[in-house]
């Protein structure tokens, strides 16, 4: 769509006025990453690639991780680093955790972690985090 106006530009139908929108009408995204990922775990490597190189330009990390699928301790030190840089919406929801407890990071990809990078990548899917519990683990 040449001339600017992005994504508004096309929803308008490239003029000024509305042209309405299909009700169920699918994003324009869909989810990064489909697994849950943890260090040690019988992760998809294509998965694992995702993550580091959205870790790798989210983070700024320098020097970057390698980007070879392999959940290595970097990539376990990258996602605590996320982690804890997205506390309030990646540690604190999870019910039972404590305060102190909500600044530490697992390393995990599971359900927050999962959700939050999610979003990030494709805001307009709005993810909710499913209700959790420590018991979870």
């Amino acid at each position: 769509v040449g001339g600017g106006g992005g994504l508004l530009n096309i929803i308008n139908g490239g003029g000024g006025q509305p042209q309405g929108q299909v009700l169920g009408a699918s994003t324009t995204c869909s989810p990064y990453l489909e697994d849950y990922l943890k260090r040690g775990g019988k992760n998809r490597k294509e998965q694992v690639m995702k993550l580091q190189t959205f870790l790798n330009d989210y983070l700024k990390l320098n020097p970057p991780l390698p980007v070879n699928g392999v959940f290595g301790l970097q990539t376990f030190r990258a996602v605590i680093k996320f982690q804890e840089q997205e506390s309030d919406l990646v540690l604190r929801p999870w019910v039972g955790i404590t305060l102190r407890d909500a600044k530490k990071g697992t390393g995990w990809v599971f359900k927050t972690t999962r959700t939050r990078i999610n979003n990030i990548m494709c805001p307009e899917l709005n993810i909710q985090n499913p209700p959790l519990t420590l018991n979870q683990f």
